[in-house]
């Protein structure tokens, strides 16, 4: 026994050690962004499948057959084996496979970890207008003397499609050598953030096409022809590049950057804080909005000084990752509900160069993708691309995401099957509570969170006509709460962290006795029934069907923002 127990402890103590060392080779990312300092050891993500295996633990609840989250950088120095993708999918990620022949082999071996297979693929620019050859058959012509912008002289006519038609047969080609080698693909998930979307109101309107092959009345004003080229860019996504893959795959997920529905009544917002142009269902089976926490976006906010304190900062950043996913639900529940979602997520997303905003912090980015996965998001793309020296924020990307999705993952029979309760998005300076659940059946999954710093009670809605006011605090709350119909009240069921009830509100004082009789002719107030003031309270409701407030709508929208 004594040979034993000290076997046991040699090995649980060569364990520990080897724990620490791994423990020391992750990156550090301090939870504070004002603490982060852009240092890396020199062997940092050379490899990404093994320093997720080293610094993201196991997933510690079943992930059923929902997806995992795919993660846009694997780079690695060694062939993507069978064993890589297994250790990736106990975390609860999936690599994604590029849309090419040569990266058959990488899926097959995907496929047999049991891993679901996803096709990516990224293009941008003229693409695919420039596949039809020389500029003269493609992009917008001037008149001999014009002095114009020498770049527009590659930007596309709009309408010009034989780069699409070139692009859809070469799709077809490579998905049926996936076929034939027997690769099952489950998904292909595109990241096009091209043409037409990106043409440029002016260079259109200048050129000899205006008016003719790019239609006049897109061009009256620059809003009119940001609704033409993002309706347009849309239609040519589902044309020519979902059609091709249901085509082979007809159960896969498509999707497409940035490919959301959006209404009048519900505008989708962009990165620069404007109303994205009304557009409806697709081939496209899912959406794809972007929760980033974006520098340009954040400073779009505000048309004076940006806040510096942490906390207004995170509450500005929570508006931003919400409103996109929260719009864009409410749409599609209205108009196209077999539309499922799938969510790029970010916590630290830099476009600019020319100025520079704070960064939201990880306490708060973790709420937030709470409340995405509590607004109906069906899967979650983590964009943890790297910048030169920020190994630690490109590996915090995964490791926040993975924890948030397995304490979900706990509570998977709502996020597989349960129905969104509420997708009011709050202000950027909201100084309240939040709330977010998935209803199921007679109970309900709620999460709810204090902005304020400090706790504060929040009314709940769930079924019409009952509402329950919970606790909410600075650090959040998941309740599982359920209807009681015998009772005709809501009840807490359970809250972790646990928190008491909140006290019931201390009953007013009756008024003090007029001393003047009222006249004889005044009819006297009407008493309350019973009935009515036993009747529980109205639950908090949705603007309308779901709507986030309107966004303000300015002269010109971007359709498609660039990473």
């Amino acid at each position: 026994m004594k040979v034993r127990s000290l076997l046991l402890a040699l090995c649980a103590g060569s364990a520990m050690q080897a724990a620490e060392a791994l423990d020391a080779r992750c990156p550090q990312l301090p939870e504070d962004p004002a603490a982060e300092v852009p240092t890396d050891p020199p062997w940092v993500l050379l490899d990404w499948p093994r320093l997720i295996e080293g610094c993201v633990p196991h997933l510690q609840h079943d992930r059923g057959k929902r997806w995992p989250l795919m993660i846009w950088d694997v780079r690695s120095g060694d062939p993507f084996t069978e064993k890589a993708a297994k250790s990736l999918l106990e975390r609860g990620i999936v690599a994604p496979i590029r849309l090419d022949p040569t990266a058959i082999p990488v899926a097959q071996q995907v496929q047999k970890a049991g891993a679901p297979v996803i096709l990516l693929d990224a293009r941008n620019g003229s693409w695919p207008y420039d596949l039809a050859g020389e500029p003269a058959k493609w992009a917008l012509s001037f008149g001999k003397d014009a002095q114009v912008n020498e770049t527009w002289r590659r930007v596309p006519v709009p309408g010009r499609l034989e780069g699409w038609e070139i692009a859809a047969q070469r799709l077809r080609e490579i998905l049926r050598e996936f076929r034939d080698a027997g690769v099952r693909v489950d998904a292909v998930w595109f990241d096009y953030e091209n043409a037409p979307a990106n043409v440029p109101y002016e260079a259109a309107k200048a050129s000899r096409e205006a008016g003719k092959e790019i239609p006049a009345a897109a061009l009256a004003n620059a809003e009119s022809f940001d609704r033409y080229r993002r309706q347009l860019w849309i239609q040519l996504l589902s044309t020519y590049i979902a059609a091709p893959v249901r085509e082979f795959y007809p159960a896969a997920s498509v999707t497409n950057w940035m490919a959301v529905l959006s209404s009048p009544e519900i505008p989708v917002v962009g990165w620069n804080n404007r109303a994205l142009p009304p557009t409806g269902p697709t081939l496209l089976s899912a959406s794809n909005p972007v929760a980033y926490g974006v520098d340009a976006a954040f400073l779009a906010l505000w048309d004076k000084e940006a806040p510096t304190d942490r906390r207004e900062i995170d509450r500005a950043y929570l508006h931003v990752l919400l409103r996109q996913v929260s719009a864009d639900a409410a749409n599609r529940r209205r108009v196209a509900p077999q539309t499922d979602a799938v969510v790029w997520v970010a916590r630290d997303h830099r476009t600019l160069t020319d100025r520079t905003a704070p960064s939201m912090s990880r306490a708060a980015y973790r709420e937030a993708l709470r409340h995405l996965w509590l607004r109906g998001a069906d899967g979650m793309q983590v964009y943890n691309g790297l910048r030169a020296g920020q190994s630690a924020i490109a590996l915090a990307e995964v490791q926040d995401a993975a924890t948030v999705y397995d304490e979900l993952l706990k509570h998977r029979d709502f996020l597989d099957q349960g129905e969104v309760m509420n997708l009011e998005v709050p202000a950027p300076q909201h100084d309240g509570a939040i709330w977010s659940g998935l209803r199921l059946g007679d109970h309900a999954l709620v999460r709810a969170a204090s902005l304020t710093g400090g706790d504060v009670v929040v009314e709940i809605g769930g079924w019409q006509g009952f509402g329950l006011p919970v606790t909410a605090t600075a650090d959040g709350v998941t309740y599982v709460v359920r209807l009681n119909r015998e009772a005709g009240r809501m009840e807490i069921v359970s809250s972790d962290p646990h928190v008491p009830p909140p006290a019931p509100p201390a009953k007013e004082a009756p008024p003090p006795a007029a001393e003047k009789a009222e006249p004889a002719d005044r009819p006297a107030a009407a008493a309350k029934s019973a009935e009515a003031e036993a009747k529980p309270a109205q639950g908090a409701k949705k603007n309308g069907d779901g709507k986030p407030a309107p966004a303000d709508r300015k002269d010109e929208g971007k359709a498609a923002e660039k990473k």
